[in-house]
């Protein structure tokens, strides 16, 4: 008889968590219970989920079908160690952790990755969030699947290895993204100047990517290997040696990818 998840322990109470726990009740699912070692933080969500909490342990529900991770990467080995947790049915939701850290803990494992930026106070539409699945067996996978396609539309298996090139590539496109962007309103405020002259360009940047490959849709001096103006921009940065490498760096970047075309 094929099982079936209904019943939840959520592990963890930051934003994968929360937007997991609500998205996962709103479906349909049961989240029976909140852990995280703060119970403070524990407490928040489970009054959201309207449901129960803890930040003991031992005081861990037994009867989930699915034991969800939704934590910190260093800090799933040490959830799936929990004595309560032995051979329960263990997912976690990393991008870059392997399934098999589950194995010295449990003969029932795998992966469900959300592949989107959370923060808490932001609504994200899980229809079209990317949704990555990993198990140690068929079965357990298929159950994953029917879960995942309840959340999203676009639900795939994928390798520990995979995943974890998947997770560096958002690295790049988003967590460096930012950064970047965090540099550009920096040297806009020391000049007396308003971030907000940038976001057509960053919406106009982002929409092309969609339609064309993004090393076709590069412009800029280092793209054009003008010289001239690169030189002129790295003295500009003179008072912030680390911008200045960045730029170095990243216009070397770009050029050998053009190189490669």
């Amino acid at each position: 008889m094929k099982r079936e998840i209904v019943n939840i322990v959520l592990l963890g109470s930051g934003n994968v968590a929360t937007h997991l726990g609500l998205h996962l009740q709103n479906i349909g699912y049961n989240i029976i219970q909140v852990y995280s070692r703060t119970e403070k933080n524990a407490m928040i969500l489970a009054n959201r989920l309207n449901t129960d909490y803890t930040s003991d342990p031992e005081q861990l529900n037994q009867q989930a079908d699915l034991y969800l991770i939704a934590a910190k990467d260093d800090s799933i080995a040490t959830i799936a160690s929990f004595n309560i947790l032995k051979n329960k049915f263990l997912v976690h939701t990393a991008g870059s952790v392997r399934s098999d850290i589950f194995i010295p803990y449990t003969d029932k494992y795998g992966v469900l990755y959300p592949f989107q930026t959370f923060t808490k106070t932001r609504e994200v539409n899980f229809k079209i969030v990317p949704v990555l699945v990993e198990a140690n067996t068929p079965d357990l996978e298929n159950e994953l699947i029917t879960l995942a396609e309840k959340l999203s539309e676009k639900v795939l298996k994928a390798s520990s290895d995979q995943r974890a090139m998947l997770h560096i590539s958002a690295v790049f496109a988003c967590n460096f993204t930012n950064h970047m962007y965090a540099i550009a309103a920096d040297l806009l405020k020391n000049n007396d100047l308003s971030f907000d002259l940038l976001q057509p360009l960053i919406m106009e940047t982002a929409e092309k990517v969609m339609s064309i490959r993004p090393a076709d849709a590069q412009t800029g001096p280092a793209v054009r290997f003008d010289r001239n103006i690169m030189d002129q921009q790295m003295t500009k940065l003179n008072e912030v040696p680390v911008y200045q490498e960045i730029y170095r760096i990243m216009s070397e970047s770009i050029q050998n990818l053009q190189n490669k075309k």
